[in-house]
């Protein structure tokens, strides 16, 4: 008898879940868009989702060009709201930046991964 209500809660919770996960917003972006060698700037990826699911998983990968990292792992700061009933989350993943040198510099190839699903997204560059 367990089984079949577990099975029934499955069956429920499920395409919910999945509705959930269809609510992702996934963004990046590369700040201050101008800097001199030697100075640092700040690689930030952003997931926003309804709250019901639980914890956003959020990881990303990226390669760099005239940029070097100054952290193997990035900072990451998590939000919840509860707002006239309405639940939110919102997590941020943040890598320091070193520019090399002179010249354009950018991250490409970034990808985003969140709940199991490889997202791509834009290249992000700036000035140095």
């Amino acid at each position: 008898m367990r089984t079949l209500a577990a099975f029934a809660v499955l069956l429920v919770l499920g395409p919910l879940r999945a509705a959930a996960a269809g609510a992702l917003e996934i963004s990046a972006r590369l700040e201050p868009h101008t800097v001199a060698p030697g100075e640092m700037a700040t690689l930030t990826v952003t997931i926003s989702g309804d709250g019901g699911g639980g914890r956003l998983d959020l990881d990303a990968t990226f390669e760099l060009e005239n940029l070097e990292r100054l952290r193997p792992v990035p900072n990451r700061a998590e939000s919840f709201q509860w707002v006239n009933g309405k639940a939110s989350r919102t997590v941020s993943l943040a890598w320091p930046l070193r520019a090399v040198g002179e010249g354009p510099a950018r991250v490409f190839h970034l990808v985003a991964r969140a709940g199991g699903t490889a997202v791509p997204l834009d290249d992000q560059a700036l000035a140095v």
